[in-house]
């Protein structure tokens, strides 16, 4: 049984669709009259997510037709997996290629009454607040559906470079780095509580991420001395650990792993960071304290900044780093090879340098930002090429991403 999306996908038109029809009839049997009205709550009944003859993916939370007691062999829906997932965690049948032409508009903008260049925005977990910060010194939050101005928070004495709020489990908690070598950790509870603030490197912080919620109250912090210090915080009191030498030249990003991804044995939690020596870097901790599991090698410049994917599937852990090189490198570790072995995919090359890129929430779209004062959107096709989602048109679209062997890994 082939389900409505993937008939028209594979050529094979079984049913009628009275959304097409417009204002006509449609015959059942005989040539007996159907009424119209019937016939398109049929068609609503079919495509309804609440309805019996449809099921989530238990892995996406995707909503995929069944039809009958026979799952959809065109988009190889099997075992409460849809097509996307399954293509990620076996060889699975995949339909024919199709066009998909999406569309990405600006919702609303804000005024932000900074003085002076935007260096970072955020939105919490909930999507209730926005926080940016800026070279004035100052960190603004805003009301993100009235647009409202909620409050200044100062503190930092240079440039904030990035911001990052933690898991909404505990609470409105939110991280920002400075020039001035801090960081530091404010609570809104009515007005703003500084929690935590911390001084250990030796010259700029440039990055700060907060942990998956399931591996508690921890914070991760890159310098441009090179160091990494993780901030942990037990019921209220703040433990500080370095990790000195991470990256020759200074460290730019940190990112930490979903904490149900993969890990090596006897691993507790995991990170990854980027730096000026052009590499990427993979962290674990285990009993004996954080140690360098692995090293990504491939870009030729300096790396600005790395992204865990949040969800990639069970058996995949994905990773996507963009550099000065103007390159952006998509690194998947697959759990059927030995540990510390990562394959590498890169985007088409832009334009200019680039220092950002970001996940949604299910990790199936990356952001990328750069020098050309832009953002495009990238999702991976059924055949695992990448393509742009802003902008379907567009001729590097056409290219076949380039895929390279396994990456070197050290440790």
């Amino acid at each position: 049984m082939v389900c409505a999306n993937c008939e028209k996908k594979l050529g094979k038109v079984v049913t009628p669709d009275p959304w097409k029809a417009g204002a006509r009839n449609t015959t059942e049997g005989g040539g007996r009259k159907v009424n119209e009205n019937k016939a398109l709550t049929a068609t609503k009944n079919r495509y309804n997510p609440y309805s019996a003859g449809f099921n989530k993916c238990r892995i996406c939370g995707q909503v995929v037709h069944q039809s009958g007691s026979h799952y959809c062999q065109g988009c190889s829906y099997k075992k409460g997996i849809c097509s996307m997932c399954v293509r990620k965690t076996t060889v699975s049948r995949q339909p024919e290629s199709f066009v998909m032409v999406n569309t990405v508009s600006i919702v609303s903008t804000i005024e932000s009454g900074h003085q002076d260049i935007i260096h970072d925005a955020q939105m919490d977990q909930l999507g209730f607040r926005l926080a940016t910060c800026s070279s004035d010194c100052s960190v603004r939050v805003y009301d993100v559906q009235t647009k409202e101005f909620v409050s200044e928070l100062r503190g930092h004495e240079g440039p904030v470079w990035q911001l990052a709020w933690a898991p909404s489990v505990f609470g409105s908690i939110l991280a920002s780095c400075s020039y001035d070598q801090r960081v530091i950790v404010q609570e809104v509870g009515g007005k703003w509580n500084r929690l935590h603030e911390s001084k250990v490197h030796d010259a700029s912080v440039n990055s700060v991420c907060w942990g998956p919620s399931e591996t508690g109250l921890i914070l991760a912090a890159g310098s441009s001395d090179g160091s990494i210090s993780l901030h942990k915080s037990t019921n209220g009191v703040w433990d500080v650990t370095r990790i000195k030498n991470a990256h020759n030249f200074g460290c730019n990003a940190v990112t930490w792993a979903l904490h149900l991804s993969r890990k090596p044995p006897g691993v507790q939690r995991r990170f990854a960071s980027g730096g000026n020596d052009n590499c990427v870097k993979i962290w674990s901790e285990t009993s004996d304290g954080w140690r360098e599991e692995t090293k990504l090698e491939y870009h030729t410049d300096w790396v600005r900044d790395v992204a865990w994917a949040p969800f990639a599937g069970l058996p995949l852990n994905v990773i996507a780093s963009c550099s000065q090189d103007k390159t952006v490198v998509i690194w998947t570790e697959d759990s059927g090879r030995s540990s510390g072995s990562w394959t590498s995919c890169t985007l088409p090359v832009f334009d200019d340098v680039l220092w950002h890129v970001s996940w949604s929430l299910m990790g199936q779209l990356l952001a990328v930002s750069g020098g050309d004062n832009k953002v495009s959107l990238w999702k991976e096709d059924m055949r695992g090429e990448w393509f742009e989602v802003s902008n379907p048109s567009a001729e590097k679209n056409k290219e076949v991403a380039n895929r390279s062997p396994p990456a070197p890994a050290s440790t």
